[in-house]
């Protein structure tokens, strides 16, 4: 609803305003009245306050949102960096428990 009156009192502020200067210089016509149109003028200017204030204020809710997924982000990314790093340790690990076996095989079998 202030979305509505807010755009109608803007358009009908500037119709107001070019019919007022339009009135000054054609004479005769009843729509190019200048009493009409600074009525219409200050009438449709309260539309535009009234419509103003009765605007939904911004919510800041998204921006929380997008910080804890941002959070969340980063700590799935430390888990991966953190499951790489087991991985590598683990191999390791196997290769070294492969050279010990061959060392201990070869120094048996000589």
């Amino acid at each position: 609803m202030g979305t509505f009156l807010l755009l109608i009192g803007f358009f009908g502020f500037f119709y107001a305003l070019i019919m007022l200067i339009l009135g000054f210089f054609i004479r005769g016509k009843k729509i190019f009245r200048p009493k009409l149109n600074l009525l219409i003028l200050a009438g449709t200017f309260i539309l535009f306050i009234a419509g103003g204030s009765m605007l939904p204020t911004v919510q800041t809710i998204a921006k929380q949102q997008s910080e804890v997924k941002s959070e969340e982000i980063q700590k799935k990314k430390e888990v991966e960096k953190q499951q790489a790093a087991q991985k590598k340790i683990k191999k390791k690990n196997r290769r070294k428990s492969k050279r010990s076996k061959k060392n201990s095989k070869k120094s048996r079998q000589s």
